[in-house]
């Protein structure tokens, strides 16, 4: 299984993949990590259930000690009345028979109201929801209390017997089982979060691509302002001439039209130079996925 790990955190280094992986690893991990907690709670009821076998042994010796505290009654009321054992032992039993019945009647009476256990008003109202948003205003009122046909009784009994099959066919996995794929599927799951955290820091590549295009279009606009500044002479290679020919007071406004090219050139080169930047990072970003 390790291997399998291994060989599938290998195999999935694009982004895609490896998100493809993990949506498929975590559901099978939720649903053992339920599995985990059924049996325990199996456990735990085998532990209640112990309890439960001492709290019936301490009722039983309750129901000796009321059986004895009648015997007690029954000679009191004997010795009182002066009568045999075996009639005030009848008179004390006729008293309990009268109790149970009323306590029987009321409880039936009680049980009548309630029945049938199931909440029918609500199943009915959802059904009739179902029945609505499935046909609309044509939905049939009386199709929810018809009986089903034998037809769908036979496939409602053929899908049960498909579930028994199936569920006989892959029995549950043991609780060690469970344990151990549980804990190399969670451990392939943290390989897989580190190396998507590592790949979708899309921030951090973001911040480093456009630091790189803000200094090349600052080292661009200041070569551009530079060379605006020196004369076309130095654009077109021939400086030297250039600053021969021309005297050496320059007019008053011979620096004007040079600022006002370096306010116009400089936004563009940041944006050439920032689109760039951009198009190679989305480039990046897509072979990547």
């Amino acid at each position: 299984m390790s291997q399998q790990t291994t060989t599938r955190t290998g195999n999935s280094r694009s982004l895609g993949g490896m998100t493809t992986v993990m949506s498929r690893l975590v559901p099978k991990q939720l649903a053992d990590e339920v599995n985990l907690a059924l049996l325990e709670m199996k456990a735990k009821g085998i532990q209640v259930g112990v309890a439960a076998a001492f709290f019936v042994v301490g009722l039983v010796f309750a129901a000796f000690l009321v059986v004895m505290l009648l015997v007690a009654l029954v000679s009191g009321i004997a010795n009182w009345f002066s009568w045999d054992y075996w009639l005030a032992a009848l008179v004390v039993g006729a008293v309990f028979l009268v109790i149970l019945v009323i306590a029987a009647l009321i409880g039936l009476s009680r049980l009548k109201k309630a029945m049938p256990l199931k909440p029918e008003q609500a199943i009915r109202g959802l059904k009739y929801d179902l029945g609505v948003l499935k046909e609309g205003r044509g939905f049939d009122e009386r199709t929810l209390t018809a009986q089903k046909t034998p037809e769908q009784q036979a496939e409602d009994e053929r899908k049960k017997q498909a579930k028994q099959r199936e569920k006989a066919a892959n029995p549950p996995a043991t609780e060690s089982e469970l344990q151990t794929r549980t804990g190399q599927r969670r451990a392939h799951l943290a390989n897989l979060r580190d190396d998507l955290g590592r790949k979708a820091d899309v921030k951090k590549r973001w911040r480093a691509f456009s630091g790189r295009a803000v200094a090349r279009a600052e080292s661009f606009s200041d070569d551009v302002a530079t060379r605006l500044h020196a004369g076309p002479g130095t654009v077109d290679g021939t400086g030297a001439h250039a600053a021969t020919a021309r005297p050496a007071a320059a007019p008053r406004g011979a620096g004007e039209p040079a600022e006002t090219l370096r306010e116009r050139w400089v936004p563009l080169s940041v944006f050439a130079v920032s689109s760039g930047a951009f198009a190679v990072f989305v480039r990046k970003l897509v072979k990547k996925l």
